[in-house]
């Protein structure tokens, strides 16, 4: 186990979102949001520094929130994408299914046979 190393991580839930329920983002090591607890600051230092905790978490849940809708389109344009090949590969099935091509190739077979018998009689 590796001491003295921690991450800031933060669990967002009730997304609204049909696709996530909970998304856990791990904070990179230089977003340090200040600590407004020393006694020794003034009122207007203490409320600069909050109003600045907030704005830090107000940009925190705005960057998670663009990460989160990104992620939706991605994942919906990757269906779109793979529901495009699906109908493609579905329509050559429908033109060249093996049943047709056996169907072809039995009808051919049969007619080049009446034509040869045709032709020997």
């Amino acid at each position: 186990m590796v001491s003295g190393v921690t991450k800031k991580i933060v669990v967002l839930k009730d997304i609204p979102s049909n696709l996530i329920e909970e998304a856990i983002l791990i904070l990179k090591n230089d977003y340090d949001i200040k600590n407004s607890s020393d006694m020794g600051k003034l009122s207007l230092a203490k409320n600069f520094s909050e109003n600045e905790k907030r704005r830090k978490d107000d940009l925190l849940l705005n960057e998670a929130q663009a990460i989160i809708e990104n992620y939706i389109k991605e994942c919906k344009q990757q269906a779109e994408l793979r529901r495009d090949v699906n109908r493609e590969k579905n329509k050559l099935r429908k033109l060249f299914s093996i049943n047709t091509v056996i169907n072809i190739v039995l009808t051919s077979s049969i007619v080049l046979f009446i034509l040869l018998l045709t032709r020997l009689l």
